[in-house]
């Protein structure tokens, strides 16, 4: 029941960015890192738009969950780890669906800024304590500006763009 829960939600993120025209298209059927995957419900959505997507879960035991079933392409290990071994600007589109109150936010915005190619995106999901150091990151450390944030039930939706370096 969670798993259909999170599928649901994330599609709903998905389709409100791309109905505000913030989320390029394009992007999404690329070459995509789902960040943090736990049950692959952002892998499983992001596969339906057809784009090339790797999801990265610290927790063996939900990668074996997910394993049997769909067909869903998922490492595991630390999304830092599988970061730093990616070209630079290899990637359309990084997604992180967890909650960043348990990671290195600095860390992961250093890494993704690398790695994400211009015109890239990168979409965060965070909860209310998170919303201001995101937008304190953003400001011309990570991407150049962030596109979008709404506040779904008691989430906000940060899409941020690559521009030219």
């Amino acid at each position: 029941m969670y798993l259909l829960e999170r599928i649901r939600d994330i599609r709903l993120t998905i389709d409100e960015i791309l109905e505000g025209r913030i989320l390029s298209p394009k992007n999404l059927d690329g070459k995509v890192l789902d960040c943090f995957s736990g049950s692959g419900a952002g892998v499983y959505v992001i596969k339906q738009f057809g784009g090339e997507v790797v999801g990265v879960e610290l927790d063996s035991s939900a990668i074996e969950e997910i394993k049997n079933g769909d067909g869903l392409n998922i490492v595991c290990g630390s999304c830092f780890w599988y970061l730093n071994n990616l070209e630079r600007e290899s990637l359309d589109l990084i997604t992180n669906f967890a909650v960043p109150e348990y990671f290195d936010l600095s860390e992961f915005h250093e890494l993704a800024k690398k790695i994400i190619k211009v015109g890239g995106q990168i979409i965060i999901t965070s909860g209310y304590e998170t919303r201001e150091k995101m937008r304190r990151l953003s400001e011309g450390i990570l991407i150049e500006k962030e596109d979008w944030t709404k506040r779904r039930y008691d989430t906000f939706i940060h899409v941020f763009t690559k521009g030219s370096n």
